[in-house]
């Protein structure tokens, strides 16, 4: 009988541990979290907007390019308007009507092969690294 009552009270013990270790697990999470919420979303997670409420339209004229490449700024410049388009709430409009106007300059260009064929040498994947100011 003693020998019941030592397992049955191991077991307890056992559980009574599991129990403050998850309790203390929990607290320790919800405090984490706690902590990295902020009211300003450059501060820390927040679940206000990231963008500025204040702007409602952009404006992106095509970006200047100091690379030998060229046409490489009005394909970067459509993928940024389609960017900000797909995740922000501005409407992006002409220089004229626009709150607001995002420039910026191509720097540089570097296109590195990634696989090519065992055959023929031919490139079929590269990567295209593209520096901008």
């Amino acid at each position: 009988m003693s020998l019941r009552t030592s397992t049955s009270w191991s077991l307890a013990s056992h559980r009574l541990g599991v129990l403050v270790l998850g309790a203390a697990g929990l607290c320790g999470l919800l405090t984490a979290g706690l902590a990295g919420c902020s009211a300003d979303p450059t501060r820390g997670y927040s679940f206000n907007s990231p963008h500025d409420s204040t702007v409602r339209t952009i404006s992106v004229p095509i970006f200047a390019n100091d690379t030998y490449s060229s046409g490489f700024e009005v394909q970067l410049t459509e993928a940024i308007i389609k960017e900000l388009q797909r995740v922000t709430p501005w409407h992006v409009v002409g220089s004229a009507n626009a709150a607001t106007t995002l420039t910026g300059s191509i720097d540089s260009i570097e296109m590195t092969r990634l696989t090519s064929r065992r055959k023929t040498g031919l490139i079929q994947e590269q990567a295209l690294r593209v520096t901008v100011s």
